[in-house]
């Protein structure tokens, strides 16, 4: 009987335990083609040797009679690093590009980059697969000549371990959390009050049967977030309705735009309510700013992400107060003809039905030949064959194809993928090997240039495992569990023609907190942190605060109050026999001069902290919002998100909004509290940290 071993459910077979040890006790794991043998021993071993780092190699060390390449996926988990050693005979064979993929996917998983690349013979960067991520690691180029100095090179990046993968790549996963966000935090609030309001103001009123009672969200294929009136000379700002909300005891005022739309075709005006949310422009700021070293094409997947999130949040079960309410449209703001203009794709929901349209609206006007191909392991055929039947049951009976790994070419493979607008992903634990021939599949596609000018729209397809098996090199907007009493073809169905989806309840893969902290830094933080010291000085001269009396104290930041429970009470007022805690006001909004335009800083609440001993505590502070959204996304019962995923994201999300912070232009003026939800706690934090700013404000002076 054969043991197996399991990683992400999907089945390996076990190795020798020996083996194992080596591998952990090592340093670095040697990968390289068998006919590199006599360069690797001549050049690298050598100087391996020297500098006392310890290595493993596979045809030393592995068990007799065990295929390498078997192997490999568990010796990579258990590696503290990877070196792989590409030449023309990996170039020629696509040796190697597995053992990449899974070292950049224990990188994902550790938050460290696992593995450097060397390069022997004609080889330069250019030949190395153009894989997202890859370009964060180490691609040293080895000579005879200088192979000495390159090769300790090599050895040193081996050693460091000082840099995080979350440093060299910030942006992470963004559009998640985004998408969460701006539902929780707008969509949610104004959508079920949207539709009333419209009907009441005047433009409804005065131009019957030309204003639309839905919420338009336009989502360009930049990323960027503009004024819609900017973008396009035949759409008009007109004015805002207002909608009112209490929440938590508060008062919220918000103020949707309304825009004229000039139909020059037909001589005709039309009126709605629309926005390029601002959650979705963090996007193509980050992009444009390369604040996360987005490239073009992982934008667009973000872009893509976000589109198919919101759509999915807003059309569950347990949101039918914003069902019909609203349309998302995406379109190629960087097309230079009216398909470019959002009016353009405004006037066709004025004119068509939403299903009718929706197809040409979010793809691309290329003509596939094929609706859907059906991607699977031998294993899976008898799956792939009912979805095929089922679909083919339709009435408009839809394109299909079918490509099996197993018993075609990687070619033909190749040349169906690029010929369909969807490919539907089969994965599942009888299929052990998937990733050989997706990363094969992957890797000609990208290599060959045929995947470079389309976006791939993949649907993986999940049978009995976890989201979070899906590899991470694979470019997925959303994903299907296959769960029996679930008509799941029929979502595949839907999803391929381009209608509305709804989200089953599901946990969200990526990280929710990449997209939060972003959109917390760019829309926020960038706008209320500028001459904040100056406005807290001049709130605590209008309060009549004499700040030379010794028992008041201030700090000159904004402390951002982040509750590592997630409970984020509603109010910071607190009063005790010990302490009570007063909101001052507001440090009011203002406007500021910056890069040849005016901009609008932010205001934020203002307090007293007041002790039994008569010490008084002023401070500028507020509890970090994106954590409401995270207790937000436990409570909706929609992501499946678990209170310990959700502890883990409030962690990672505070470390990384400290990272960038360290690097931001007024990131000084933000002090960031880790607090446990306890009144005491928070009083004692705050306390501490004002103490802290006072010393840091006398060794400035």
């Amino acid at each position: 009987m054969v043991s197996v071993y399991r990683k992400s459910n999907v089945v390996y077979p076990a190795m020798d335990r020996t083996w194992i040890d080596e591998i952990r006790d090592s340093e670095v794991l040697l990968i390289f083609d068998d006919s590199d043998d006599f360069y690797i021993k001549k050049w690298i071993i050598p100087e391996l040797k020297a500098k006392n780092l310890k290595y493993v190699l596979p045809e030393i060390h592995i068990p007799p009679g065990r295929q390498k390449l078997s192997l490999m996926p568990e010796a990579i988990e258990n590696s503290k690093k990877v070196l792989i050693i590409l030449s023309e005979h990996t170039k020629k064979r696509f040796k190697c590009t597995f053992e990449i993929f899974l070292a950049l996917e224990k990188s994902l998983s550790t938050n460290k980059m696992c593995v450097t690349i060397a390069l022997l013979g004609s080889l330069d960067r250019r030949d190395v697969p153009k894989i997202p991520m890859l370009e964060h690691s180490m691609i040293a180029k080895v000579t005879e000549n200088d192979q000495p100095y390159t090769i300790q090179k090599v050895i040193e990046n081996i050693k460091d371990d000082s840099v995080s993968l979350s440093e060299k790549m910030p942006a992470g996963n963004l559009a998640t959390g985004l998408a969460w966000s701006h539902f929780l935090g707008y969509l949610s609030i104004i959508l079920p009050e949207l539709s009333s309001n419209i009907i009441e103001c005047e433009w409804f009123q005065r131009f019957q049967g030309k204003m639309s009672t839905r919420f338009f969200m336009l989502l360009p294929k930049s990323g960027t977030c503009r004024p819609l009136q900017d973008q396009d000379s035949r759409i008009t700002h007109v004015g805002n309705l207002k909608i009112e909300v209490h929440i938590a005891g508060t008062k919220r005022v918000y103020t949707p735009n309304v825009y004229c739309i000039q139909d020059e075709e037909r001589q005709e005006k039309y009126y709605c309510c629309a926005e390029v949310p601002n959650a979705f422009g963090c996007i193509g700021k980050i992009f444009h700013e390369k604040l996360g070293m987005l490239n073009s094409q992982q934008r667009n997947l973000e872009v893509e992400r976000f589109y198919h999130v919101l759509d999915q949040i807003l059309s569950h079960e347990n949101n039918k107060r914003c069902h019909m309410l609203y349309e998302l449209i995406t379109y190629n703001d960087e097309d230079k003809t009216e398909e470019g203009l959002p009016s353009t794709h405004i006037l066709k929901h004025f004119h068509k039905e939403f299903t009718e349209d929706r197809d040409e609206e979010t793809k691309s006007h290329k003509k596939y030949k094929y609706d859907v191909c059906l991607l699977y392991g031998k294993d899976d055929e008898n799956k792939a064959h009912v979805i095929r039947h089922t679909l083919m049951a339709k009435q408009d009976k839809p394109r299909i194809a079918e490509a099996c790994p197993d018993q075609v070419s990687i070619a033909e493979v190749t040349e169906q993928v690029k010929d369909s607008k969807w490919v539907v992903l089969l994965l599942s634990k009888n299929q052990k090997w998937f990733e050989f021939w997706i990363v094969e599949l992957l890797c000609s596609g990208v290599e060959t240039g045929e995947f470079e000018s389309q976006d791939i729209c993949v649907l993986p397809l999940l049978y009995n495992v976890e989201p979070e098996s899906i590899p991470s090199f694979i470019r997925w907007l959303t994903y299907i569990e296959a769960k029996q009493g679930e008509d799941f073809v029929e979502r595949i169905y839907e999803i391929i023609k381009g209608q509305r989806v709804a989200l089953r309840t599901q946990s969200p893969v990526g990280n929710v907190h990449e997209g939060l902290v972003w959109g917390f830094v760019v829309n926020y933080l960038r706008h209320v942190l500028p001459d904040i010291t100056e406005r807290i000085k001049e709130k605590l001269h209008q309060l009549g605060v004499k700040t030379s009396d010794r028992q008041n104290h201030y700090h000159t930041g904004l402390l951002e109050l982040v509750p590592q429970n997630c409970e984020v009470p509603a109010r910071m007022d607190i009063i005790t026999d010990q302490y009570k805690i007063e909101n001052m006001g507001r440090i009011e909004a203002t406007k500021k001069q910056q890069q040849q335009k005016v901009v609008r800083v932010f205001a934020c609440n203002f307090y007293k902290l007041t002790k039994k001993d008569g010490n008084c505590y002023y401070f500028a502070g507020e509890f970090a919002t994106p954590i409401r959204t995270l207790h937000g996304m436990g409570a909706s019962v929609i992501c499946g998100l678990t209170a310990d995923k959700m502890k883990k994201e409030v962690i990672n999300f505070t470390d990384k909004l400290e990272r960038i912070m360290k690097k931001e232009h007024d990131g000084q003026n933000c002090a960031i509290i880790r607090v446990n939800g306890e009144n005491q706690n928070l009083v004692d934090e705050v306390i501490k940290e004002i103490h802290e700013n006072e010393i840091w404000q006398k060794s400035q002076q």
